[in-house]
């Protein structure tokens, strides 16, 4: 299996809901409360870093460098952390 297929359709996914968190608001008077916010803003997040972790995958497989996307996993997930925490 691909995980190109896998990956670039876990970005997608994650492009959709983003987009769907913006305009629920925005269509009606809607208001929910902490815990339900975090978790639909952390789903894209988690969603990308999934995608990169399958690009690692891939990566090491073909012998390539992946220190970018280390990097970028780890911002990601310093980032998730901080989000979820505050």
């Amino acid at each position: 299996m691909k995980f190109y297929n896998v990956r670039y359709g876990f970005y997608i996914l994650a492009l959709l809901i983003t987009v769907l968190l913006i305009f629920i608001p925005l269509m009606g008077d809607y208001s929910v409360n902490a815990f339900v916010s975090k978790t639909f803003i952390s789903v894209p997040i988690v969603l990308i870093i999934g995608g990169k972790i399958l690009a690692i995958l891939e990566k090491r497989r073909e012998k390539r460098n992946v220190v970018k996307d280390v990097s970028i996993n780890i911002g990601l997930t310093i980032a998730l952390v901080l989000f979820i925490i505050n």
